[in-house]
């Protein structure tokens, strides 16, 4: 190595600091070039003494299974694990379970309000029975709807397109 490159990277002692020294953390580079010997990560959490998990005494909470579930799906073994032998005609010895609690499917649920035609046998005038005034149209969105569009397009910036997609999905019949 020439003498003068040399005089100008030694510092004050003399020591010439190699390409290895420098990494991400200490100076400009990106993390991308620390290659294979990245620094090993620094938890931001402190230590507490505790060992992770539940801790003795604390009251854990579940969901209880029920008695009587609303459904119940049979998985069934058809043949052995092992000689692969057909199990079909034979009896279970006992069965596992497990229960997923989930909320039903939300569907747009349809009123339909019809009013009386009557005609007088006195004068043969036809009557017609009165429509409360909130139902003005032919098809009108219930109380419910309503709020239900309004949460989702004023608190949850439900935008106004994945609305219309909402909206056919949840108004379809089963």
């Amino acid at each position: 190595m020439n003498k003068r490159i040399l005089a100008k990277t030694a510092g004050a002692d003399g020591y010439v600091e190699g390409p290895t020294s420098e990494n991400s953390r200490n100076s400009g580079k990106p993390p991308s070039s620390d290659g294979y010997q990245k620094p090993a990560p620094k938890s931001l959490r402190k230590r507490h003494g505790r060992k992770s998990g539940g801790q003795v005494g604390h009251v854990g909470y579940t969901l209880k299974a029920v008695e009587h579930p609303d459904r119940v799906k049979v998985y069934r073994v058809e043949e052995c694990g092992s000689c692969h032998v057909s199990l079909r005609g034979v009896k279970a010895s006992s069965c596992e379970k497990r229960q997923v609690f989930d909320l039903p499917k939300v569907r747009m649920e349809v009123t339909e309000h019809r009013v009386e035609i009557k005609h007088c046998p006195q004068c043969g005038k036809e009557n017609r029975a009165a429509f409360p005034e909130k139902w003005h149209s032919q098809s009108s969105m219930g109380r419910r709807s309503k709020r239900r569009w309004c949460t989702l397009t004023n608190i949850s910036s439900f935008r106004w397109n994945e609305r219309r997609k909402y909206s056919k999905r949840s108004t379809a019949s089963p």
